[in-house]
């Protein structure tokens, strides 16, 4: 199993926008690829435990690590529900 680490900006970006740290590791992990990038980056989109929000997490694969760069909502806006 990969070890998943955050960025100072992604803990950051996480604590901003109110999404835990777990959704987002299993997102990483998980989510459904929605685009790749040069450079080994890709993007995966999930759901949030609470069934409503879409977000994306932005990843980069180093050896076994997955890096988290950075997470935000699926329509770069917070959605109110």
């Amino acid at each position: 199993m990969p070890k998943i680490i955050l960025t100072n900006h992604a803990i950051f970006r996480l604590f901003e926008r109110g999404i835990s740290v777990h959704d987002a590791k299993r997102i990483a992990k998980y989510g459904q690829i929605k685009k790749t990038e040069r450079g080994g980056i890709i993007i995966r989109t999930g759901i949030l435990s609470d069934n409503h929000l879409l977000i994306s997490v932005v990843t980069k694969r180093v050896g076994e690590r997955i890096i988290i760069l950075t997470v935000y909502y699926g329509n770069h806006l917070r959605q109110n529900i």
